[in-house]
C-alpha cells in the first residue's frame, strides 16, 4: 500500500467519513466496493471526431455519485480510488507490454478556486502511481495548456460545447521538447459530448503529434465493449 493511501486512510477514520456505496465507516470508497466496479473498462463507441475512447465506467449510479461528491464537494479522499478507475481505462487502450513509455496528458482546464485544488492532476497522480507500481514506465506531463480560457460548460448542447472550446488549448513547447518517443494518451474525469477532448486531440495533432486515444473515468449515454482494441505501437514525437 502507498503511504498517500495510509494516510488517505487516517483521515478518514478520523474524519468518520463513510463509503458512499455500502456506507461502511473508513474510506470515502471502501476497497470491496472499489473492486465490484472495477472489471468494466472497455471501449466507448459512438463519438465522433475522436480516437478510440476508453472508459471504466457509465456516468450514472456510483461512478456518476463519487464524482460529484469529488468535484463538487471537494472529498480529496476519493482521488487515490478515482485514480485507480482512470487506470483501468488506460490499460484498455495501451495494454501490456506497449504501455512503457506511455505519456498522460491531462485536459487542461480543471482547476477551480472554489474547489481550491487540481482535482484532475490528482486523480492522474492517483492512476500513474498504480501503473508505476506495476513496473510500467508511465508518466504523465502538462503537455497541453489553457491559451483562451473558456465559459463553463455544463447545461450546453453538444455543438455549444464545440464552438465555446474551439482553439481554447495549446501545447506548451518547452514541454514537449523534452519528450520522448511513446504513445500518448489523454486523459480527463468524464466524457459527455467529447468537446474538450476532441479539441485537446486537435491541438496535439496540430502540434504535429499522434494520441494514441482518450482515456476517461465515466462516459455518458453511450455503449462500452470490453472488447481492447489491441496494442498501440509507439508513436514519434518530433
Amino acid at each position: 500500500m502507498h503511504v498517500s493511501d495510509l494516510l488517505t486512510d487516517a483521515l478518514d477514520l478520523m474524519l468518520a467519513r463513510a463509503c458512499l456505496m455500502c456506507g461502511r465507516l473508513g474510506r470515502a470508497l471502501c476497497s470491496a466496493c472499489l473492486t465490484t466496479l472495477r472489471g468494466r473498462a472497455g471501449v466507448h463507441v459512438g463519438v465522433t471526431g475522436l480516437p478510440t475512447v476508453a472508459c471504466a465506467l457509465p456516468y450514472e449510479g456510483p461512478a456518476r455519485r463519487a464524482l460529484l461528491e469529488y468535484k463538487e464537494r471537494a472529498n480529496r479522499s476519493l482521488a487515490p480510488m478515482l485514480g485507480v478507475l482512470l487506470a483501468d481505462a488506460v490499460r484498455v487502450l495501451v495494454p501490456d507490454p506497449a504501455l512503457r513509455g506511455t505519456l498522460l496528458v491531462p485536459v487542461p482546464g480543471h482547476r477551480r478556486p472554489s474547489r481550491g485544488f487540481d482535482a484532475l492532476g490528482a486523480i492522474v497522480d492517483g492512476c500513474d502511481r498504480e501503473l508505476s507500481g506495476e513496473r510500467r514506465a508511465v508518466r504523465h506531463e502538462r503537455l497541453l495548456r489553457m491559451d483562451v480560457p473558456h465559459p463553463a460548460l455544463k447545461g450546453l448542447g453538444r455543438d455549444d460545447r464545440r464552438a465555446a472550446v474551439a482553439g481554447a488549448f495549446g501545447v506548451d513547447r518547452r514541454v514537449r521538447a523534452r519528450l520522448p518517443p511513446g504513445p500518448i494518451v489523454v486523459v480527463d474525469d468524464i466524457l459527455t459530448t467529447g468537446a474538450t477532448a476532441g479539441e485537446a486531440v486537435r491541438a496535439l495533432s496540430a502540434a504535429g503529434l499522434t494520441v494514441a486515444g482518450v482515456a476517461v473515468i465515466a462516459a455518458a449515454s453511450r455503449d462500452t465493449s470490453a472488447r481492447s482494441p489491441g496494442p498501440v505501437r509507439p508513436t514519434s514525437r518530433p
